[in-house]
Order: structure tokens, then sequence, then C-alpha cells
């Protein structure tokens, strides 16, 4: 993600139900550059049109996860999970002069301190509920 909002958030969206579950919200010094780091999302209930997001500023960048973990509802599955996701937060690679003419205020990154790579997102199946 380039130009991630500060604090960076992450979260998950019921597409279907119109409805969020749970958001992360990272400060500037909880971000570790340079390295992957696992961050909790929290424990969602996966719908068949559900994903999981990166940045407020644009949902763009998202994991479509319902056409994937959806399953019918049974006694061994009622689709809810503990998510992680696996992040890397790195510096901006400063433009060069010719880009940066080339470029409209509008997309030149300017406060942008980092930019934001994912490379997992971990889904840790929960013991359904009993009914």
């Amino acid at each position: 993600m380039n130009q991630p909002d500060s604090p960076f958030q992450f979260g998950f969206y019921q597409n279907d139900r119109k409805r969020e579950g749970p958001r992360g919200k990272l400060k500037n010094e909880e971000c570790i550059r340079d390295e992957f780091k696992i961050y909790p999302l929290g424990e969602i209930e996966v719908t068949p049109d559900s994903f999981v997001w990166f940045s407020a500023r644009s949902w763009e960048t998202n994991v479509k996860i319902g056409e994937r973990l959806y399953s019918p509802p049974s006694a061994v599955n009622d689709n809810r999970y503990d998510v992680y996701v696996s992040l890397k937060f790195i510096p901006v690679i400063p433009l060069t002069k010719q880009e940066l003419q080339s470029c409209s205020k509008w997309t030149t990154p300017v406060n942008d301190p980092y930019s934001v790579l994912c490379d997992q997102v971990i889904f840790v199946h929960k013991t359904p509920k009993k009914q």
C-alpha cells in the first residue's frame, strides 16, 4: 500500500450485511520498520461476501475471504476465526527529480513516511459456539 493512513488501520467488513467488524489501528511507534511483524485483528465471522481491508484511506487493497472460507454453518463450523496480519513498514523511496516534475500535487507522496507490505493473513478457526 502506498500512501497509507497514519495511524495505519486495517479491518474486516461483511459487505453482504453492510457491517463492520474489528479494526486494528497502529500508532507510528507500533509500526516495526523493515521486517514483517504479526499484528492481531480480532475475532471475525466470515460471510459469503466479506473481506479484510488495509488502510482506512481506501479499502481498495483487500483480501476477499468469503468466497474462500465461508461454508454453510454446521455443528462443527460457525465461520468464526481469530485473524492476524503480517505487515512490514518500509520507508518511501524518494522520487527522482524527473519523477517529481511529472507528478501532480495529488500524486506526490509528500508527507507519507512509509509504505506497507502484507505477506500473510492468518486465520485460526475457532471452536463453534454451542447452540
